[in-house]
């Protein structure tokens, strides 16, 4: 029988010592390589993929928002190149006819015109004889033109239509350009045909005019109806990327007429993704002087290319070749020599000179940004959004190639442990039944003949049969523990007591290790909140577990006392031993289940490794908690704390 135990606990060991000894299998090391090796690389090239896509999406909003913003201007600019060429004057006017003709004009205009409500006056300005502006409102009902006193509001125009009043020719033959357009109240001024003496017209200089056409715009229509519409269908329509909108108009300081959001200020365009001027970019009031026979006559032409050599010989009856060339002040001079068109000798003049355009007429500007403040700051935010979401897949496909790898760790180290169990408890099952099956034997056979021998194989047999009702509870009771349905029967019970039960629940085995007991019980102990049979069996597992580990002679000792832990009360009890004591590197493992230490396995200690786990478990399920402490050499404590009973 000997023999056959311990072939079989040999066995039994090499079992497994081989199952927890054996290292994580290759496949999954090199597993583990390759993901730590791709994920990183994965990484870089997510950055670098999409750094390129957020540069193309800005690429692509900028166009996108430059297309927006030619449509935006030219939707604003066409109405007034259209308003400016309708009373563009195309002949020398009679004064009397003047009224007709620029009725005529208005209504054929407002008959075909995009915007009708874009003119809110039409106004005819000439000077008397001191060169004061005088200003004349057209009355398209009365067909009339009927004096007006300048008001306030055309202050600006009346300042710019003084500066622009004709004047003579200096001695060099150059004149002073006149000042700006005024952008308030906006308007349209076109210089026309003069009306003065032929005798007056060689003192004239040549970019001047003596009366002008003053178109004054709705700005209540513009700002109100224009610009709003057009900025919902270019920057503000839910298919359209969100865009904050703001025109200002020109002056000093600049006055803001729309905005699409109210609480927009003109410091939130300090950087605008894009701006625009609105208005009249290209002028078609370049000045054409026709000298013939040293008198100058002023006309206007459309466009400068419209003014040919033919054209001129033809307007001034010349038969010699026309020659071209530009002066120092950019005017093209179309003559035989062009040097013979000078303004300070007008009687060898001879020819036709184009002045240069004046400047654009655009009172407003149109600012555009980003509602996140920048297209920049857009593509940042949504660079940093993308880069968190794909570097979050990444993490999140590292974090579950970990817990893949933790969880098959994990069921490896289950599996070993169900192997160590089985090979435990098949060890432990196979000596007392085998002990039992020898004692059965020689009881069949005859073998015991006097009642000594009769009693004492009764009492062999007792004791083995406790042994294997023991490790028949052990597993049951392990089962219950991992239960969910697993219920403790709790009751308010005396600690001493329970200590004193347990002490007489394990007396079998103490005795058989002849061990020596010493119980110190403190006064007045609490009461604690506790399933009685669980944590005696609790109890009597450490109390075993110190007999079978504390050496040839165990020696024993436990003390029961009320503590306070972190302003708790709690009862504290310990259970030390004086043996050879637990390994540094076997501690965090002691409460596993079906773990074993080295030292019990070859000293061929009887046990399954499952007292310990239960221990944790059913302290654990008290609201308590179990410490385990050792010294080599110098034994192992095994200290439980429970909350004391307290009356709700």
């Amino acid at each position: 029988m000997s023999e056959t135990e311990t072939g079989s606990r040999g066995s039994n060991e090499q079992i497994q010592e081989a199952m927890t000894d054996k290292k994580n299998p290759w496949w999954m090391l090199a597993l583990l390589g390759v993901l730590a090796t791709a994920l990183p690389v994965l990484a870089i090239l997510q950055y670098r993929w999409i750094g390129a896509v957020s540069e193309g999406e800005r690429a692509r909003m900028q166009r996108t928002l430059r297309a927006s913003l030619v449509r935006f201007v030219d939707d604003v600019n066409r109405p007034l190149e259209r308003v400016y060429e309708a009373f563009m004057p195309d002949a020398i006017i009679a004064p009397e006819a003047l009224a007709a003709h620029l009725t005529d004009h208005y209504r054929r205009w407002q008959s075909t015109a995009e915007h009708p409500d874009l003119l809110d006056a039409i106004c005819w300005v000439d000077y008397d004889t001191t060169l004061t502006p005088h200003l004349h409102r057209l009355d398209t009902a009365a067909v009339a033109l009927l004096p007006h006193v300048w008001p306030d509001t055309l202050a600006a125009w009346h300042d710019f239509f003084a500066a622009s009043a004709p004047q003579p020719t200096s001695d060099d033959g150059a004149g002073t350009f006149a000042p700006p357009a005024p952008t308030a109240p906006p308007g349209l001024s076109l210089p026309t045909l003069p009306f003065l003496q032929p005798a007056h017209a060689s003192r004239l200089r040549n970019d001047s005019q003596a009366s002008h056409l003053l178109l004054l715009l709705n700005q209540t229509y513009i700002t109100e109806t224009l610009f709003p519409a057009l900025a919902h269908t270019y920057f503000i329509t839910p298919e359209a990327t969100p865009y904050d909108v703001l025109i200002v108009q020109h002056g000093t300081p600049a006055r803001i007429v729309y905005r699409s959001d109210a609480t927009l200020t003109a410091a939130d365009f300090d950087t605008p993704d894009v701006l625009a001027d609105l208005g009249l970019t290209s002028r078609t009031d370049i000045t054409t002087v026709v000298s013939s026979d040293g008198a100058e006559t002023q006309l206007m032409v459309q466009r400068e290319d419209s003014v040919s050599r033919e054209v001129v010989m033809a307007m001034t009856q010349m038969t010699e070749t026309v020659l071209v060339e530009r002066d120092e002040h950019e005017d093209v001079i179309y003559a035989p020599s062009p040097r013979r068109l000078d303004a300070r000798q007008p009687a060898q003049a001879k020819g036709v000179r184009l002045t240069k355009a004046s400047d654009p007429i655009q009172p407003w500007r149109l600012l555009v940004r980003h509602r996140a403040g920048s297209i920049e700051a857009a593509i940042g935010t949504i660079r940093r959004r993308t880069l968190g979401i794909g570097f979050g897949i990444l993490v999140v496909l590292g974090g579950a190639a970990v817990l893949l790898f933790i969880s098959a760790r994990r069921a490896r180290r289950l599996a070993e442990q169900q192997v160590a169990f089985v090979a435990g408890v098949t060890h432990e099952l196979r000596t007392p039944l085998a002990i039992i099956r020898s004692a059965a034997e020689n009881l069949a056979d005859g073998v015991i003949t006097t009642p000594e021998q009769a009693q004492r194989y009764g009492t062999l047999i007792h004791n083995e049969g406790r042994r294997l009702s023991e490790i028949v509870e052990q597993a049951l009771t392990l089962a219950g523990a991992h239960s969910t349905h697993h219920t403790l029967d709790l009751h308010p019970v005396p600690i001493a007591t329970l200590v004193q039960h347990a002490l007489t629940r394990c007396r079998p085995t103490l005795d058989e290790q002849t061990a020596d007991v010493t119980l110190h019980l403190a006064q007045d102990l609490p009461l604690v909140q506790a399933d009685a049979h669980a944590l005696e069996a609790a109890l009597c597992n450490l109390i075993t577990n110190a007999s079978k580990y504390g050496g040839p002679e165990p020696c024993i000792r436990l003390d029961v006392t009320a503590i306070t832990k972190g302003q708790l009360p709690m009862v504290q009890i310990v259970v030390r031993d004086y043996g050879p004591g637990i390994p540094a590197d076997e501690l965090p493992h002691l409460f596993e289940p079906f773990y074993r230490g080295r030292a019990s396995r070859h000293a061929q200690i009887r046990g399954s490794g499952l007292g310990l786990s239960l221990v944790k478990s059913t302290i654990e399920a008290h609201g308590g908690e179990v410490v385990a402490q050792s010294t080599p050499g110098a034994g192992s404590t095994f200290t439980i704390y429970l909350p004391a009973f307290t009356e709700a």
